[in-house]
C-alpha cells in the first residue's frame, strides 16, 4: 500500500475564525485577532507612523502597485531580513473597499501554514495600512508561464503545495474563490517553492453554502458563471484545475467566443488538450485535470480527492527531483508539524 504526503491542518482558534466571517472586523479586531500565531519580525516594537516605519525599515524599491497600495522590498533593520512591506493608502479607499481589506488582511493574519504567504505583522496609522511579508524573490507564477510554461514535473511540484494550501483552508471552513497564478507567488525560482496568497474574496462557508458569484472569469466554474443561486466551495477546485492547465500551456482549456460557448465546453468536457504540447503529458496528469474540471460537482474531486490522485501520490511523485527534499524531510524523522508547523504525515491511500 502507497503513502500520500497527506497535510495535518492547524486548527485556527475559533474566535479568529469569527473575527473574519463576513468581513466583520473592526479596528480592535484587526489590532488584537491572531496576535498569537502570526510571527513579528525579530526586535519589531509597535509602530504607530510612518515615521516609525522609516525607523525600522530601510524601502529598498517598489516591487508592486495596486489601485491604493504600493508594495516595496525592504530590509529590516534589526534583524537584517529582506522582507516585502505593503502600504496601503487609506485616503484612496471607499467605507466598503476599506472592510473588505481588512477582511483580507483578517484572513492573512488567521491562516498560518507553509504554503501562505507569512504575515510577519500588520500596523495602522491614520493614513495607511502596513503589512509586513516574507519576501517572494520569484514573483507570481503568471509573470513565470508568460515566459516559460512549467513541464509536467514542475507543475507536480508547484500543484501539491497549492493542493495542500486550499486543504488547510477549507478544513478551517475557507474558501479561497480566487485561485489563480497571479495569486502564486515564487519564494525563489530555482525550487518552484511557492506560497499562496490574496484573500481579497475569501470567504468562510458554513453548510457547504457559498452564494455571492465572483472570482476570475476565466478561471471560475460554470456554477459561478450561470450565476446559480449557490454554490460550493469546490469552486476552489475548478479554479485549481484551470491554473494548472494553464501553467503547463500559456492557454486555457475552454476556448468559447462568449461566456455560454465556454459553460457549453465544460459541460461537456471538452478541454483543451488537442495541441502538440499535450501529447508528452501523462495520461495520468490529463485525467486529473479532467476530475478537476468537470462541470457536474459531484464528479469534481474534493480537496482530498486532488491529494490522493495517483498523479499527487504515485510512483512519479517519488521519481521527481523538485520532491526530494521534502521526501528525505519524511524519511528523516523530523517531525514538520513541530519544525515549521507545516503540514505532512503518512496516511494510506484512499
Amino acid at each position: 500500500m502507497s503513502t500520500v504526503l497527506y497535510p495535518v491542518v492547524p486548527q485556527m482558534n475559533t474566535k479568529d475564525i469569527h473575527a473574519v466571517i463576513d468581513g466583520h472586523i473592526d479596528d480592535d479586531e484587526m489590532d488584537s485577532s491572531c496576535d498569537t500565531q502570526h510571527d513579528k519580525v525579530n526586535g519589531s516594537p509597535e509602530i504607530t507612523s510612518y515615521t516609525e516605519i522609516q525607523k525600522q525599515f530601510v524601502l529598498l524599491q517598489i516591487v508592486g502597485r495596486g489601485g491604493f497600495s504600493v508594495v516595496y522590498k525592504a530590509l529590516h533593520k534589526a534583524s537584517e531580513e529582506v522582507v516585502a512591506l505593503k502600504v496601503i493608502d487609506k485616503s484612496l479607499v471607499n467605507t466598503t473597499q476599506l472592510q473588505t481589506l481588512k477582511r483580507e488582511i483578517g484572513f492573512a493574519k488567521c491562516c498560518i501554514h507553509k504554503y501562505i504567504l507569512k504575515v510577519y505583522d500588520i500596523f495602522e496609522d491614520g493614513d495607511s495600512i502596513y503589512e509586513v511579508l516574507k519576501y517572494a524573490k520569484g514573483g507570481n507564477l503568471y509573470e513565470r508561464i508568460t515566459h516559460q510554461v512549467l513541464t509536467e514535473q514542475q507543475a507536480q511540484w508547484v500543484m501539491y503545495q497549492v493542493a495542500s494550501a486550499i486543504y488547510y483552508l477549507h478544513s478551517n471552513g475557507i474558501c479561497d474563490r480566487d485561485i489563480k497564478p497571479e495569486n502564486i507567488l515564487l519564494m525563489d525560482s530555482s525550487s518552484l517553492n511557492v506560497n499562496l496568497v490574496d484573500f481579497g474574496l475569501a470567504k468562510k462557508f458554513v453548510g457547504d453554502v457559498l452564494k455571492t458569484p465572483c472570482g476570475t472569469f476565466n478561471y471560475a466554474p460554470p456554477e459561478i458563471l450561470l450565476k446559480m443561486s449557490q454554490y460550493t466551495h469546490l469552486c476552489d477546485i475548478f479554479s485549481f484545475g484551470v491554473t494548472l492547465f494553464v501553467s503547463m500551456c500559456g492557454y486555457y482549456p475552454f476556448d468559447g467566443d462568449s461566456i455560454m460557448e465556454n459553460v457549453q465546453q465544460m459541460i461537456e468536457g471538452d478541454i483543451n488538450f488537442d495541441e502538440s504540447e499535450w501529447d508528452r503529458v501523462s495520461e495520468e496528469c490529463k485525467n486529473f485535470i479532467r476530475k478537476c474540471l468537470s462541470a457536474n460537482i459531484e464528479n469534481r474531486l474534493n480537496i482530498e480527492g486532488v491529494l490522493t490522485h495517483p498523479w499527487l501520490c504515485g510512483h512519479s511523485v517519488y521519481t521527481n527531483p523538485y520532491f526530494q527534499p521534502l521526501l528525505i524531510e519524511m524519511k528523516s524523522g523530523i517531525s514538520a508539524l513541530e519544525e515549521d508547523k507545516s503540514i505532512y504525515i503518512d496516511r494510506p491511500t484512499m
